[in-house]
C-alpha cells in the first residue's frame, strides 16, 4: 500500500491534508486509513481529505502519524509505514496593569495572563519608554516610567516551533502637580 499527503504536513490546526491512494498492486477491495489521532476512516475513493483540530495554546506540538491499510484480491492486507502529520499550538497573548493612568516614577504591576507551553517559551516586555526590553515569563513584572506621555506597553510571546502572539496596552505617565507647603508663621 502507498499513499502521497500533501500539500502542508506541519502547522496549525485546524489543518486540512490531502490524502491520496497510490497502490498499484492489484485491485485493492478495501482500505482503512489510520489518521494518527484515534480517527480512521474506510473511503476507497481519492484523494479524501482531513482536517487536524487545532492544538490547546499550552500544549506541545501533536504527531499524528498516519497509515493506510488495503486488502487485496489474493494477497491480503498490506501495511504502509506510517508518515507523520505534526499540529502545532499557538499561543495567546494577554496583559493586564494595575493603572492605566498614573503619577511619574510610580511602580506599575502589568500581569502576563498569556496561554503558552511552560518553559519554551520566549515572553518578552517592551514598556515603551526606551528602557530596552524584559525577557520574563513571570506572572508579574513591574515598571516605572520617569516622564510625562502615552507609552505602548507590548507582549510579545513566541513558542518553540517559531508560532507567536503579540499583546497591546498603552500607559499614561503624568506630571504630578506641585504641592507647595506653606508653615503658619507664630504670633
Amino acid at each position: 500500500a502507498n499513499f502521497t499527503m500533501g500539500p502542508a504536513l506541519s502547522g496549525l490546526g485546524p489543518l486540512t491534508v490531502s490524502l491520496t491512494n497510490t497502490t498499484t498492486s492489484g485491485t485493492y477491495t478495501s482500505a482503512l486509513w489510520r489518521f494518527g489521532n484515534g480517527s480512521t476512516s474506510n473511503t476507497m475513493s481519492s484523494p479524501i481529505q482531513y482536517t487536524y483540530s487545532a492544538v490547546p495554546c499550552s500544549a506541545l506540538a501533536q504527531t499524528n502519524p498516519v497509515s493506510l491499510a488495503v486488502t487485496n484480491n489474493g494477497d491480503g492486507t498490506v501495511f504502509t509505514n506510517p508518515a507523520p502529520v505534526v499540529i502545532y499550538s499557538q499561543p495567546t497573548a494577554a496583559l493586564a496593569a494595575n493603572y492605566s493612568s498614573v503619577a511619574t516614577n510610580v511602580t506599575v504591576y502589568f500581569t502576563n495572563s498569556s496561554c503558552y507551553t511552560p518553559g519554551t517559551t520566549n515572553v518578552v516586555w517592551n514598556f515603551g519608554d526606551g528602557s530596552g526590553l524584559l525577557a520574563s515569563s513571570a506572572a508579574y513584572v513591574t515598571h516605572s516610567y520617569a516622564a510625562s506621555n502615552t507609552y505602548p506597553v507590548t507582549l510579545t510571546v513566541t513558542n518553540q516551533y517559531g508560532y507567536g502572539a503579540v499583546a497591546l496596552g498603552n500607559i499614561t505617565v503624568t506630571n504630578l502637580p506641585a504641592v507647595s507647603v506653606v508653615r503658619p508663621t507664630s504670633v
